[in-house]
């Protein structure tokens, strides 16, 4: 929660410890009359709303349609509490309970939760912008987990991918000329993608961050770090295709090289564990050509960010949900 741009550590702090004193937030009333005197204003609950910190208890668009009778309820509460204190009131009764009356309005649609959710925490959290069109992706170029390092010495080592750009670096070569470096992803796996100035110069627009491209390119594996570098691109529009709801996986296979060490699988075993579920796991280890597979006892649930972390410690592992 502290990596909620605008929330901050000592937000985040007060918020998990009032919930660890004093138990779970029973609903979004209940966060704002435990909270209101401590740490909340305006721009903070935009920011816990809008990066889906409290979906659990409010659906995002209504809190932030709903603001102003927010700020007013917190408002009376303050004041509510103030007369509290006063203990020679000359009323004596009793302060009536504040109700929290929210105006029904439509949710926030995905997309507009996904730019929320990169705009505040860098990353997105509840769902993927290529979520229900890996067919579009699939037919746009090889997916980059299948890319074949071997192909990069060989004459024919043009490939074609597609993806999501994650990050773009501009640097500046000694003619002083602009190239991009970018991290180009799918739904499973990531690669760098070179651009050397007169590939940028055709269209530079598309090489940012958050651009659906395609990308035609040689596969290049020098010092054994993958990479594509840009010979054509153009932009993938998905504006106008509806996603297509795909069927959730029922195991995560994880494809390991036969240089994996068992250092190496105890620390897979510490990552699975960290992300706990359903989905049971299965390890495919390459051994003599082929790959030996390996049913663990462990299970784990769909998520992202654990493929990620594998990616992180076994870059040349495949991690595939299916």
């Amino acid at each position: 929660m502290a990596s909620i741009k605008n929330v901050g550590r000592g937000t985040a702090e007060v918020i998990v410890e009032e919930r660890k004193t004093n138990g779970p937030y029973k609903n979004f009333a209940d966060f704002l009359i435990r909270l209101s005197g401590q740490v909340l204003n305006k721009k903070i609950i935009e920011a816990l709303a809008q990066s889906g910190a409290l979906d659990s208890l409010a659906e995002r668009n209504q809190i932030l349609t709903n603001m102003d009778t927010v700020l007013k309820f917190i408002s009376e509460q303050k004041t509510a509490a103030n007369n509290q204190m006063d203990l020679f009131g000359s009323s004596g009764s009793k302060i009536p309970e504040i109700e929290l009356k929210l105006q029904a309005v439509e949710p926030a649609d995905r997309r507009i939760k996904l730019t929320w959710e990169k705009e505040l925490l860098g990353m997105y959290i509840s769902d993927h912008p290529l979520k229900g069109y890996e067919n579009v992706i699939r037919e746009a170029g090889t997916p980059i987990g299948s890319l074949d390092p071997r192909i990069a010495s060989s004459e024919k080592n043009t490939v074609k991918i597609a993806g999501l750009i994650v990050n773009a670096k501009k640097i500046f070569t000694k003619n002083k000329e602009t190239m991009i470096f970018a991290t180009l992803e799918d739904l499973v796996d990531k690669i760098e993608v070179v651009v050397f100035p007169k590939i940028l110069q055709k269209n530079p627009d598309i090489w940012k961050a958050d651009s659906i491209i395609e990308v035609t390119g040689r596969l290049d594996n020098r010092d054994n770090a993958l990479k594509v570098v840009a010979i054509q691109a153009k932009k993938i529009d998905l504006s106008e295709i509806e996603p297509v709801e795909t069927a959730e996986p029922t195991e995560l296979k994880i494809y390991l090289p036969n240089k994996t060490t068992k250092e190496t699988l105890v620390k897979i075993k510490e990552i699975l564990t960290d992300y706990p579920g359903e989905l049971p796991v299965i390890l495919e280890i390459k051994q003599n050509g082929s790959f030996s597979e390996i049913k663990t006892k462990t299970k784990v649930s769909n998520n992202r960010k654990l493929a990620k972390d594998l990616k992180s410690l076994v870059p040349e592992a495949k991690i595939n949900f299916i």
